[in-house]
C-alpha cells in the first residue's frame, strides 16, 4: 500500500485565457488633473517622467507650457487643462508627465500626479455622460468607477489633433 498522496493532474490552456483576458480588460494609466481623475490607454503612452527644468517660450499659446530635455531629445509641455474646460494645471515640484508619440511627434502631458496603471473591464467603461462639462465631454471615449470617484478615460489623439496643435507637428 503506497503512502504517497494521490496526484491529480489539470490540463489547461493558459494560451486561451490570456486571450480571453485581452479581450475583456483594458489597461489604463490614471491620472490627477486638479481634484479629476483622468485616464488615457497605455499603449498611448510611451513613459512617465518627473518634471525637472522647463525652458519657457515667451510667444507660445497658453496650453504650451514650454519646452524640456527628455534625454537629449527637446519636446514641448502640454496642459490639457484648458480643453478639458478646467483650470490650468499649476506646475509644482511634484508634477509628472505623460510623454507621449504622436505620428511621430513626442509631446508631454503634464500632469498634478500620476496614480497607476489600472485594469478596467471593458463592459464596466459607460459611454460619457450628457452632465459631463461639454469641453470634456468631446475627449472622453467613456467614463467608470475609481476610487470612489468618476474615471474619465480621455481620447489623447482626439486633443492633438486639434488644429491648435498644428504648427506643432512635422
Amino acid at each position: 500500500m503506497s503512502t504517497e498522496p494521490e496526484k491529480i493532474f489539470i490540463d489547461a490552456d493558459d494560451g486561451q485565457y490570456q486571450i480571453k483576458n485581452a479581450q475583456e480588460v483594458v489597461r489604463v494609466l490614471v491620472f490627477c488633473l486638479g481634484k479629476e481623475y483622468y485616464g488615457i490607454y497605455i499603449g498611448c503612452a510611451k513613459e512617465v517622467f518627473s518634471l525637472n527644468q522647463i525652458t519657457r517660450i515667451p510667444t507660445a499659446p497658453d496650453f504650451i507650457r514650454g519646452l524640456t530635455n527628455l534625454r537629449g531629445q527637446i519636446i514641448p509641455l502640454i496642459d490639457i487643462s484648458g480643453f478639458l474646460g478646467i483650470a490650468q494645471t499649476e506646475i509644482t515640484n511634484t508634477s509628472q508627465v505623460i510623454a507621449l508619440d504622436f505620428k511621430r511627434d513626442l509631446f508631454g502631458i503634464i500632469v498634478d500626479k500620476i496614480e497607476g496603471v489600472v485594469e478596467i473591464e471593458k463592459k464596466s467603461i459607460q459611454p460619457p455622460l450628457a452632465t459631463l462639462k461639454v469641453k470634456l465631454l468631446d475627449f472622453t471615449i467613456g467614463q467608470v468607477k475609481f476610487a470612489q470617484e468618476i474615471l474619465a478615460i480621455l481620447d489623447l489623439a482626439k486633443i492633438i489633433s486639434l488644429d491648435e496643435f498644428k504648427s506643432l507637428q512635422g
